[in-house]
């Protein structure tokens, strides 16, 4: 990825960038900043680098700056991007998360052919097909969404997310004092060191495991150490 980011003065001195709260333009920039060679960047992390809100980045979505990719994880592509910057072919690093901005797209570009047709409807007609596909887009959205389940905050810096499954089947494994012990060791770690996990049901559940290991082969090692006294 590369070490250095532009941005249009057409597109950030615009009125419709400058009429956004500060929080939102200041979202926006370090976004800019961190987001991969093809404009796509994980929100979640920005947002509790630079202190925002969600309402900061739906302004950003709202104004079109911002084109959510991904609702569960946050992943966020920067529309302007080709606008604000141009990256020799030999410099580019494909990002991870091109695919999913492809795929997500692909799907908005319909809604988008519906204004561009060889006949010329009337506004009645154009609103209403404009109306229709958008409602559609939103079905699909909230399908999807309703597929995925909602994450939630856990630890004093709130950055372990956990489904309500997840943390049940956590609890009926290791116990809630354990799940506990642990959420708080992974989101001072996230904290102290500016980590995120993808999968934090996962990570605990290795660091668990592996605490269990570690100590299994403390006891056959003092156990061995008995039989030489």
């Amino acid at each position: 990825m590369g070490d250095r980011r532009m941005f249009a003065k057409a597109i950030v001195q615009s009125s419709r960038f400058l009429k956004m709260p500060v929080s939102s333009r200041e979202l926006y920039f370090q976004m800019g900043m961190v987001a991969d060679d093809d404009g796509v960047v994980e929100a979640w992390n920005v947002m509790q680098i630079t202190k925002a809100n969600e309402d900061d980045l739906r302004v950003l979505v709202s104004k079109g700056f911002v084109q959510i990719l991904d609702n569960d994880e946050l992943i966020a592509y920067l529309t302007d991007w080709e606008t604000n910057n141009t990256i020799r072919a030999d410099r580019y690093h494909e990002g991870q998360y091109k695919a999913l901005k492809i795929r997500v797209l692909e799907m908005l570009r319909p809604l988008d052919n519906q204004l561009t047709t060889n006949c010329q409807p009337s506004d009645n007609q154009m609103a209403t097909e404009v109306k229709l596909s958008k409602d559609k887009l939103s079905k699909d959205k909230l399908s999807k969404e309703k597929e995925k389940p909602v994450r939630h905050q856990y630890g004093e810096y709130k950055h372990v997310r956990l489904s309500d499954a997840e943390y049940e089947r956590l609890v009926g494994k290791f116990g809630e004092a354990k799940v506990k012990e642990y959420i708080q060791k992974a989101d001072e770690y996230c904290q102290i060191h500016g980590k995120t996990y993808s999968d934090y049901n996962l990570t605990i559940q290795n660091w668990i495991k592996n605490e269990v290991n570690r100590s299994k082969a403390k006891n056959n090692s003092d156990g061995n150490m008995e039989g030489w006294k």
